[in-house]
């Protein structure tokens, strides 16, 4: 959409178009430091934008859903907060033990499971897979 009435739309695209070029660039001169941390804010824009996403959705679902959706989506700030206070703390504690490279692989695991999540959970708008998966829209 190329309308002037959206100047956000447009500075997130610069934002995110420079955030992926300047990794390109970095790659690219092979300068390590600019890499590990341009892949660090990488992983913040995306988890950022994720709980955005989420926490608009759970809060949609908070009067409609049922079961574990609508116990998790009464209380989704809190539920945000104690989960990234977790993780914080898990990482925090390998790095001080000696266990980095285990936290990375976890970290990689999680990675792979929340793009498994995230396919299906955008594959179940389509009815046949909904149904198949047994889930009611």
């Amino acid at each position: 959409d190329r309308r002037a009435d959206r100047p956000l739309k447009r500075l997130y695209l610069a934002s995110v178009l420079t955030l992926f070029g300047a990794l390109l660039v970095a790659v690219r001169t092979q300068a390590d430091p600019w890499i590990a941390g341009l892949v660090s804010a990488s992983a913040l824009v995306h988890a950022v934008e994720y709980f955005a996403i989420v926490s608009i959705y759970a809060g949609r679902r908070q009067s409609t859903a049922t079961g574990l959706m609508a116990s998790v989506s009464a209380f989704w700030p809190a539920v945000i907060g104690v989960l990234v206070l977790v993780i914080g703390w898990i990482g925090v504690a390998s790095e001080s033990s000696g266990f980095v490279y285990v936290w990375a692989l976890f970290n990689l695991a999680a990675a792979y499971l929340h793009y498994a999540f995230d396919g299906l959970s955008w594959k179940l708008r389509r009815p046949a897979t909904a149904t198949a998966l047994g889930v009611s829209s």
